[in-house]
């Protein structure tokens, strides 16, 4: 199976997913931690759930009509990025995570992308999620997602050009694209401690740059 630009974590990511448990709730502040940046990461919903895919969740039948949803808010370094930051960590309570379930796709997804990644942003789980929904409504989401019916082939230049021109202050260097065997995955978008887009050449450059993309669609 091929696989262009798809996020550095996206491996490890589903293995979390599959593997996270409810534990209970931890809702202490975590200890200040230091990074460069946020990676916002959106996952384009309908190719997840793509019949071809056989994905089972039961995501894929209760929310056919969603577009992009959150994989995850992670902190990063210029170079390299932190993670499970703090083994003790329980998994934040479902009634919490309940919050965000039209945001993101399950609660193993986010008990897992707290235990990973929310561990090491030193906040608590309430102002993680928080910022994380934060970040997913300031991104104005180019009318060319809002469409139903069979795939279409879309450039990844035309892609980037429709977030770029719908979100003031979002450059070249400061998004990437995600495909999955010629598919659109994904997007991923950096942004600071207060939400501001900045540049992330590192993940900027790990991107799909492809001239024919599918991009799927409800139907």
């Amino acid at each position: 199976m091929r696989v262009t630009g798809l996020p550095r974590r996206m491996v490890l990511a589903v293995v979390g997913f599959l593997a996270a448990m409810p534990t209970g709730a931890h809702l202490a502040p975590a200890e200040e931690e230091s990074f460069d940046y946020y990676v916002l990461d959106l996952t384009w919903f309908p190719n997840y759930c793509r019949p071809d895919r056989r994905h089972s969740h039961s995501v894929c039948q209760d929310a056919a009509n969603r577009r992009f949803t959150v994989h995850g808010l992670w902190p990063d370094y210029q170079r390299g990025w932190p993670e499970n930051c703090h083994a003790d960590f329980r998994a934040p309570s479902r009634d919490l995570l309940d919050q965000y379930k039209d945001i993101m796709l399950s609660y193993q997804q986010g008990a897992h992308e707290w235990k990973k990644h929310g561990s090491c942003t030193g906040l608590t789980p309430q102002a993680y999620f928080d910022l994380t929904r934060q970040a997913y409504e300031k991104i104005n989401i180019p009318s060319m997602f809002s469409g139903q019916g069979p795939a279409r082939e879309v450039s990844a230049s035309a892609i980037k050009q429709a977030f770029f021109s719908d979100n003031k202050g979002l450059g070249p260097e400061g998004m990437s694209i995600s495909c999955h065997d010629g598919y659109l995955a994904g997007i991923e978008i950096c942004l600071d401690t207060q939400l501001n887009f900045v540049s992330c050449p590192a993940i900027a450059s790990n991107g799909c740059d492809a001239s024919e993309i599918k991009v799927v669609f409800p139907n």
